[in-house]
Formats: structure tokens, C-alpha cells, sequence
């Protein structure tokens, strides 16, 4: 039998025993507070770049531009590579901030399972040999917000001269393609697999042996998109459609080439109000619009 003396002890020991654990486990579910980080210069590398606020970032980040880089081009030696959820946001400089890959390297690479988001950029110049994205290659979940995309290339065999979209999903807002080149898809190639959402985004003089604005594999929804004076060397300039394709509200006109191009494993669904140059109800073509 326990006395009073000897319970008292026991039942102290167990309330500390108690607090000790509680302390222990409030310290292992503590959260990581995102934090803003602040590109000051526009060095390739080093404190206050781009890649050192990218290598410093935790996920969940945002990382910003001060206010003296406003128009100024970052010009990078390698790839900027993304794994981890991160938002890049150029949109409070009065002139968006430039990055470029003078010709030679690809601007950002996504990795898969990530969240990222691109906002207020101009990313231009980015070059991918033989291979995926001149301007951003994407295998994760990506959003492009109030951007342009300029004069990526892809060259030798390769796919989407400004974004090649792998897998996961692609959302573009408010944004332009302009003077991407690439053997299939010089603005955009939306890859099997992949889910893309555009919405407010025109795509003009971008250039490709098939699809010269846009080559679908996946699924595509398009919203109040324009893709206008595009060049598709080998007939198709405007849209080529492996996919399926979802567009309302858009406009596909003024291609060298076909304007909108659905081959035996494409498919239209949704298409309202839209306007396809030449030929828009062929067999081939996009379908007219209810």
C-alpha cells in the first residue's frame, strides 16, 4: 500500500515527466516562418545575387528585387536550378528586372514536386542545345505571372523554345512569348502528362518546324489567348494540337504556316468564342466554335 508520503513524490515525478515530453514535442512541430530575401546587384553569384538568395532560400520563400535594379539584366553563366517551393517576384520595379543567358545556358530548371512562382520577370536569351526549355524547363508545378519570354532558343532537336513543360501543372497569367525558337513548340511545348492553364497571354513571332506558338501533348486550357504571326517552318505555325485542347475567348490568326493543327491523337473539348483563322473546321483543323 502507498502512503501519502510516497505518492506525493511519484505523481510530482510524472508532471515533470509530462512537461519535459510536451516541451520536447512543442519544439519538434515549431514552424519555419517564411522570410523575404533581397536581390541587391546583379551579380551571376556571391551575397545579394540571384543564385545566392535562391541557395540561401528555406521553402516558402520569397525572394525580391531592390528597388536600383529596376531594368537591369542579371546575366547568368549556369542554369538556375529550383528545388524547393519558392516565389521569384520582380512586380514592384517600375521596369521589370531582366535575366538573361547571353545565348549560352538555360534560364531556370524546376525540379519535380515544387512549387514555384515567377512574377514581374523578363526572362530572355536562354539557350538549351538538343534538349528541353531555352528559357525554362519545368518538371514541377509552375506559375508565370505578368512575364515575357523572350528570344529563348532550343536549338538542335529541341522542345519549347520559351517553356518546355514536363510534367505536373503550368499556369501563365498576363504574359508574352515573344521570338522563342525551338524545333517543336517556339513558345510553349505542353509535354504528355502535363496540365497547362493559360489565361491573358499572347504569343507573337515565335518560331518552330511544328507549332511555332504552341505544340499540346497534355492537357491545355487556354483563356483570352492571342497567338498571332507565329512561324512554323515544317506548316504548322499558330497551334499544334497532340493533346487535348480546351480554349475559349482566343484568337489564333496570321501564321506562316496553318493556323491551329489537331493531328489523329488530339482532341478539342471545350471551344467557345474563339477565332482560327485558316482552316478552323478542316478534319485536321480546330473545330468551329459554339
Amino acid at each position: 500500500m502507498f502512503t501519502k508520503n510516497r505518492i506525493v513524490p511519484v505523481i510530482r515525478f510524472i508532471l515533470s515527466l509530462i512537461l519535459v515530453v510536451g516541451a520536447m514535442g512543442l519544439q519538434s512541430v515549431s514552424p519555419v516562418i517564411a522570410s523575404t530575401l533581397t536581390v541587391t546587384n546583379t551579380n551571376d553569384s556571391g551575397a545579394g545575387s540571384l543564385r545566392q538568395a535562391i541557395t540561401d532560400a528555406v521553402p516558402g520563400d520569397t525572394i525580391n528585387f531592390d528597388a536600383a535594379l529596376s531594368g537591369r539584366v542579371i546575366t547568368l553563366s549556369s542554369t538556375l536550378v529550383i528545388n524547393k517551393n519558392l516565389t521569384i517576384d520582380g512586380s514592384a520595379l517600375s521596369t521589370h528586372v531582366s535575366i538573361s543567358g547571353n545565348d549560352e545556358v538555360r534560364i531556370f530548371t524546376i525540379e519535380p514536386g515544387v512549387m514555384v512562382v515567377l512574377n514581374g520577370l523578363i526572362i530572355r536569351n536562354g539557350y538549351s542545345a538538343g534538349s528541353y526549355g531555352g528559357g525554362i524547363y519545368n518538371r514541377g508545378n509552375l506559375t508565370v505571372l505578368n512575364s515575357t519570354l523572350l528570344e529563348n532558343t532550343a536549338a538542335g532537336y529541341g522542345l519549347g523554345g520559351g517553356i518546355f513543360s514536363l510534367s505536373g501543372t503550368l499556369i501563365v497569367e498576363n504574359s508574352l512569348f515573344i521570338r522563342n525558337t525551338a524545333t517543336e513548340g517556339g513558345g510553349l511545348n505542353n509535354n504528355n502528362g502535363n496540365t497547362g492553364s493559360l489565361s491573358n497571354v499572347t504569343f507573337f513571332e515565335n518560331t518552330a518546324s511544328i507549332g511555332g506558338g504552341v505544340k499540346n501533348h497534355g492537357v491545355l486550357n487556354l483563356s483570352n489567348v492571342t497567338i498571332s504571326h507565329n512561324i512554323g517552318s515544317g506548316g504548322v505555325g499558330g497551334l499544334y494540337n497532340a493533346g487535348t485542347l480546351n480554349y475559349k475567348n482566343s484568337i489564333i490568326a496570321n501564321s506562316l504556316g496553318q493556323d491551329c493543327y489537331t493531328d489523329d491523337f488530339g482532341t478539342i473539348g471545350v471551344n467557345t468564342n474563339n477565332l482560327v483563322e485558316t482552316p478552323a473546321a478542316s478534319p485536321n483543323g480546330c473545330g468551329a466554335p459554339a
